[in-house]
């Protein structure tokens, strides 16, 4: 599940007050290139697999990566 961001800098929070049960903070290409959350070959894929101009959960770019790194290599 992809958002849109304003900017590459910016975040999508969708956890808090006024938000429904269950959401999860989205983040902008950019910051989680940045995370300590993510080793360095990881991000290589990440830098590769994400674009720009979306948010994504942590979820979802575990989920992607995840997939990535099962693929057939032919």
């Amino acid at each position: 599940m992809k958002r849109k961001v304003e900017t590459a800098a910016a975040a999508v929070n969708t956890s808090g007050a006024g938000n429904p049960a269950g959401s999860e903070a989205a983040y902008s290409k950019q910051q989680l290139l940045q995370s300590k959350l993510f080793p360095q070959g990881h991000k290589d894929v990440m830098n590769a697999l994400l674009a720009d101009e979306q948010a994504y959960t942590i979820n979802e770019v575990k989920s992607s990566i995840e997939q990535f790194l099962k693929k057939a290599v032919l």
